[in-house]
């Protein structure tokens, strides 16, 4: 087996070149209720680069939905997304009905599960009926990847707080 030789970590600071909104889904519309939750510091005060505090309720971007675009770039970039789309024309080549078609998307847009992949390696799978099937030495590991949440500066902080 391969012995753990350590960890590269890579800083970095992100700039907005468009619009985003990282937020929870809403599944129901209520009268005078939040349409459209963003995700935010649910904590009132978050220590800063020793000298300034992120204020209660500043908006951030989770680490999860940063790896989550990373992994989709890659299949993009490898593939993956090429080879579901053309499953999902193979498995279902004329949908009848809108079951159909929600199977149809699903495939296309599923990620890739094979625990075999580079992608698979680094990201990890859920897949576990798959992994039960890959023997030993085929089995990928644990997720070699780990992304943490991106905080905005205090410099972006007080652009904010002009408007």
């Amino acid at each position: 087996m391969f012995e753990y030789q350590g960890s590269l970590i890579i800083k970095y600071n992100l700039k907005l070149l468009t619009g985003l909104r990282i937020g929870g889904s809403k599944e129901q519309f209520e009268i005078g209720g939040v349409d459209n939750p963003v995700i935010k510091i649910g904590f009132p005060v978050f220590e800063y680069d020793g000298e300034n505090t992120l204020p209660k309720d500043a908006p951030y971007i989770p680490g999860s939905s940063l790896k989550g675009k990373m992994r989709s770039l890659l299949e993009w970039d490898r593939g993956k997304v090429k080879n579901n789309c053309e499953k999902a024309q193979k498995e279902i080549p004329q949908p009848k009905n809108e079951d159909d078609i929600k199977k149809q998307l699903e495939i296309a847009g599923s990620v890739c599960k094979c625990g075999k992949c580079e992608i698979c390696k680094i990201f990890g799978t859920g897949d576990v009926e798959k992994l039960k099937k890959l023997s030993i030495n085929e089995q990928p590991g644990p997720p070699r990847l780990k992304v943490f949440d991106a905080y905005p500066t205090w410099d972006s902080i007080k652009s904010l707080k002009r408007f």
